[in-house]
C-alpha cells in the first residue's frame, strides 16, 4: 500500500466522527453545556468505535501489534479505577472519561486493521480540526460567532481561551510539517497539503489573540522540533556553525541566551499577576504531593486538597503581600505533571512518564516522514502541559490520546500476537468502554434537569430548587458547583443537619472559600460557634485578600457576645484594602463601622 493512498475510507470516517463530534458539541440544553455536552457525545462515539473496530478485527485477518506503551496505558487506567474505588467513589465522571480515553487509544491503535495510511489519516483529522477551530475563533474575534465565556471573546468551541489556544498550538507543528515535507504527488496528498496551508495560516492569525503565553511557548517548541527534524535544517545549522570562528560562536551563544532571557522576561511582564499566581499554585501542588506522596489524594479530590494546602500555607507562613494578592481558588494545578503527582501519587506519575517517555523515544529514534509532525505536536503538548491543565479538558485529552496512539503506531516495532489472542485482549477493553459509555450517558438527563432547576435556584425559589436537586445528587455528586448549590438549598430551607454534610462534601471537591463561608453560616445557625469560627478562619486563610470571611467573623463574635474580638475584627475589615473594590465591600465596611464602631 502506498503511503499516499487510502484503500479503505471507513477508518478515516470513524476517526473523524470520534474526534470532531465531541469537539463541536455545544449543548445549550445542559448545565455547563459547553463542557458537559462533549462528555456525552464522546461516550457515544467511542462506544460505537469500539464495537466497529472489534468487528473489523474479527472479520479480517488482522493481527494486533503489541507494544510496551499498550501495557503502560492499561496499567495507568487500572490504577486510576483503583484510586476511584479506594477514595469513596469521588470523581466518577473523571474515572469514566479515563476509561473511555483508553478505549479511544485502542481504537486509534487498531486502525491498522482498517488498511489506511496512518500518516495521512491522523494528519488530515488534526488539520481539519485545527482549521475549524481557528476559523471559528476568527469569526468570534470579529463578532460573527457567539462566544461562550462572559469575559473572553475568543474561545472557539471551548469555554476558556487558554485550552483553546493550547489546542491550536499543538496542531500548528503538524501543519508546518505538512508544508515542509515532500511535494504532494497524488490527489489525497494534495488535499492534505492544501488543508495544511489553510490550517497554518488561520492558526498563525488567531493564536496571538488568545493571549496565552503557554500556548505561544508550546507552539514555538513544537515548530522548533519540526524544523530541526528536517534534514536540510540540520545541515544548514552544521554548515553555519562550521564557518563561524570560536570567538564568534561565543558571541552567537551569548546573543541567543540574551534573546531567550528577554523573551522570557517579556512574557512574564505581559501578565505578571497571572505568572506569580501560577508560581503560588505550583507551590501548593508540591504541598499536596508531600501530603500523600505515593498514592495521591485520589481522583476528584484535588481541588479540595489545593484549597486545604493553601489555607495551611498562609496560616503557617510569614505574610507575603505579593502572594496574598495573587492568591485565588484554583480548580487545577496548572502543571499536569505536578497535578498527576498530587492526584495519582508518585506511582501514577511514574506510569504516565513511562508511557510518554517510551512513545517519544520511539518517535525520535525514527527520523522518517511519518514521525516529524507527530513528534512536534507531542512536544508542544508536553510543553503546554507544564503550564496548564490540558489533560483535564476533554478535547485536549482526546488530542493527546490521538498523538500517543499515532506515536506508537509509527514508532518502534512491536510484537505481533495471534488473532485469537488479540480478540481475547480486546474484549475486556470493549466491555469496560461500553459500560463506561452507558454509565456516562445515564447522566445526560441529570444535566438537563440541573439546568432547569438552576433557574429556580438563581431566582431564590430554594424550596422548588431543593425538590428538583435532591434526585440528582447520585448522578452529580462529583460536580462541585452542583453540590454547593444543593447545600445552599438545604441551608435556605433550614435543613441545617443535611446542609452540613453537603458542604463538607463540597469542601473535598472545591478550593473555593465560599464553601467554608456557607459551612460557617450553617454552624452558626446551629449555635455551634466554635465550628463556625474554624470554618470562617479557614476561608480567610485560603484567600487572604478577601474581606467577606473577616466580615462574617466580626458578626459571629458580636452574636457570641465577645465584643472585644468583634471590634478588633471589624477594625481589620475597615482597614484592609481589598484586591477589587466593589459596592459589596463598601457596604460591609459601612455596616461594621455603624454597628460595632471599632
Amino acid at each position: 500500500m502506498a503511503d499516499g493512498k487510502i484503500n479503505r475510507p471507513y477508518g478515516g470516517v470513524l476517526l473523524l466522527g470520534i474526534f470532531l463530534t465531541p469537539l463541536l458539541s455545544l449543548g445549550h440544553d445542559y448545565a455547563d453545556g459547553i463542557i458537559t455536552a462533549k462528555y456525552f457525545r464522546f461516550a457515544e462515539v467511542v462506544g460505537i468505535g469500539l464495537l466497529l473496530t472489534w468487528m473489523v478485527a474479527w472479520k479480517r485477518n488482522f493481527q494486533f501489534c503489541f507494544r510496551w506503551v499498550d501495557v503502560g496505558v492499561v496499567l495507568f487506567a487500572l490504577y486510576g479505577v483503583g484510586s476511584f474505588l479506594l477514595n469513596d467513589f469521588r470523581g466518577e465522571t473523571q474515572t469514566l472519561l479515563l476509561i473511555l480515553l483508553v478505549g479511544l487509544y485502542f481504537v486509534c491503535r487498531g486502525l491498522g486493521g482498517w488498511k489506511v495510511s496512518q500518516r495521512l489519516l491522523f494528519t488530515f483529522v488534526l488539520l481539519l480540526a485545527g482549521s475549524i477551530e481557528a476559523i471559528w475563533g476568527f469569526l468570534q474575534v470579529y463578532g460573527w460567532a457567539d462566544q461562550y465565556h462572559s469575559l473572553y471573546r475568543l474561545t472557539g468551541s471551548f469555554f476558556n481561551p487558554g485550552p483553546y489556544s493550547g489546542f491550536l498550538a499543538v496542531i500548528l507543528p503538524v501543519a508546518l510539517h505538512t508544508l515542509l515535507g515532500p511535494k504532494p504527488l497524488c490527489r489525497v496528498d494534495k488535499i492534505v497539503y492544501g488543508l495544511g496551508v489553510i490550517c497554518l495560516v488561520s492558526i498563525i492569525l488567531v493564536l496571538p489573540a488568545g493571549m496565552s503565553r503557554s500556548a505561544w511557548v508550546a507552539a514555538g517548541a513544537g515548530c522548533g522540533v519540526v524544523v530541526w527534524r528536517q534534514k536540510r535544517s540540520r545541515e544548514y545549522v552544521r554548515r553555519g556553525i562550521g564557518r563561524i570562528g570560536r570567538g564568534w560562536k561565543r558571541c552567537w551563544l551569548g546573543g541567543i541566551l540574551l534573546l531567550g532571557l528577554s523573551i522570557g522576561g517579556g512574557l512574564y511582564l505581559l501578565k505578571k499577576d497571572s505568572a506569580d499566581g501560577r508560581l503560588l499554585v505550583w507551590k501548593m501542588d508540591l504541598a499536596v504531593m508531600r501530603s500523600q506522596p505515593w498514592l495521591g489524594v485520589g481522583i476528584g479530590r484535588y481541588p479540595g486538597a489545593l484549597g486545604e494546602a493553601q489555607a495551611v500555607y498562609f496560616a503557617n507562613s510569614p505574610a507575603d503581600p505579593r502572594e496574598e494578592y495573587v492568591a485565588d481558588a484554583p480548580e487545577y494545578g496548572f502543571n499536569e505533571f505536578l497535578q498527576l503527582g498530587g492526584e495519582y501519587g508518585l506511582i501514577g506519575l511514574c506510569l504516565f512518564l513511562s508511557i510518554t517517555g517510551i512513545a517519544s523515544g520511539g518517535l525520535f529514534k525514527r527520523n522518517t516522514q511519518q514521525t516529524g509532525g507527530v513528534s512536534g505536536a507531542l512536544s508542544a503538548f508536553l510543553v503546554f502541559a507544564c503550564f496548564s491543565y490540558p489533560l483535564h479538558m476533554l478535547p485536549m485529552a482526546m488530542l493527546f490520546v490521538l498523538l500517543l496512539a499515532w506515536s506508537v503506531n509509527v514508532g518502534a516495532k512491536g510484537v505481533r500476537i495471534r488473532r485469537w489472542a488479540g480478540q481475547i485482549l480486546w474484549l475486556p477493553v470493549m466491555v469496560l468502554g461500553l459500560v463506561a459509555a452507558w454509565r456516562l450517558t445515564e447522566k445526560e438527563t441529570a444535566y438537563k434537569t440541573w439546568k432547569t432547576a438552576r433557574a429556580y435556584f438563581r431566582q431564590g425559589d430554594y424550596q422548588e430548587a431543593l425538590n428538583r436537586y435532591t434526585p440528582l445528587f447520585s448522578a452529580l455528586s462529583d460536580r462541585p458547583a452542583f453540590v454547593f448549590e444543593f447545600g445552599e438549598c438545604q441551608f435556605q430551607n433550614a435543613q441545617y443537619g443535611n446542609a452540613t454534610a453537603i458542604f463538607l462534601w463540597a469542601a473535598e471537591l472545591s478550593a473555593d472559600p465560599m464553601v467554608y463561608n456557607k459551612l460557617g453560616k450553617n454552624y452558626q445557625a446551629l449555635k455551634q460557634y466554635d465550628r463556625a469560627e474554624k470554618a470562617y478562619v479557614q476561608a480567610a486563610h485560603m484567600i487572604p485578600h478577601r474581606i467577606y470571611p473577616l466580615y462574617l467573623l466580626a458578626l459571629l463574635y458580636r452574636e457570641m457576645g465577645d465584643m472585644e474580638k468583634a471590634r478588633d475584627m471589624a477594625r481589620q475589615v475597615i482597614q484592609k484594602a481589598p484586591k477589587v473594590m466593589s459596592d459589596a465591600v463598601k457596604e460591609m465596611k459601612a455596616e461594621l463601622k455603624e454597628r460595632l464602631q471599632p
